[in-house]
């Protein structure tokens, strides 16, 4: 199982959580945490691709800039 893999489990586990303690604020915090794994993730993916593609020019999908 990858880093990837795995942060994506984490991230349908935690998604349960969201309404389940009905604290608004809590399930913000939790939105927010999962908006930062997927995020996360992201980068992870586009940075794994672009080391096992050194001489590739691969976009950055969210700024734009070449690997």
């Amino acid at each position: 199982m990858s880093t990837l893999d795995i942060i994506r489990d984490v991230i349908s586990i935690i998604s349960n959580f969201g309404n389940v303690f009905g604290d608004s604020r809590l399930t913000n915090a939790i939105t927010d945490c999962l908006d930062l794994l997927d995020f996360s993730a992201d980068e992870l993916s586009w940075s794994m691709s672009a080391s096992q593609n050194p001489n590739g020019k691969e976009e950055h999908p969210l700024l734009g800039i070449q690997s």
